[in-house]
């Protein structure tokens, strides 16, 4: 279901940001772990919002190290609202590290993606990261997850690879 914002009048210099709510943390989380377990994936699956407060989580197995991993691959999210592994290949592309960043990138392994509300990424509502397989597999459950809940990921579609 498509929800329209209506125009409201705000105090000058106030902005109202989009933002995923807890409801929506919660079944993207569910989602996601229905997912790890499907693919028999074990590790820590977080959600969390344009200001970067989790919202959600949830530990599938895996270790302490998934829920570091997890959280850098966020953060990276959060710095640049884009999802990890397309930071990790842009910064490749123009031969870029971390530290050009001033450490606010986390973590370049794929499996941190960048949610949006709309299919033309400009509205940035969160992120969701999990920690368990390999960055592939990462990646992947975290994709369907965006998908089935009905918002959008910034990845390429496998026709656009």
């Amino acid at each position: 279901m498509e929800r329209r914002f209506e125009q409201i009048d705000l105090p000058e210099g106030i902005e109202l940001v989009p933002n995923l709510s807890i409801a929506k943390a919660v079944e993207l989380r569910d989602l996601g772990v229905k997912t790890s377990k499907a693919l028999g994936i074990g590790g820590f699956l977080v959600v969390v919002d344009t200001l970067g407060m989790q919202k959600a989580s949830e530990a599938t197995g895996g270790t302490s190290l998934n829920v570091d991993v997890a959280l850098a691959k966020i953060k990276t999210v959060l710095a640049v609202r884009q999802s990890s592994s397309l930071r990790a290949a842009r910064m490749r592309e123009k031969g870029q590290t971390s530290e050009d960043f001033g450490g606010r990138i986390g973590s370049l392994f794929g499996g941190g993606v960048a949610i949006f509300a709309d299919p033309d990424h400009e509205v940035f509502v969160g992120a969701v990261a999990f920690s368990g397989g390999t960055q592939e597999q990462d990646e992947k459950i975290c994709r369907r997850t965006v998908e089935e809940s009905g918002l959008y990921t910034d990845l390429p579609t496998p026709e656009q690879q």
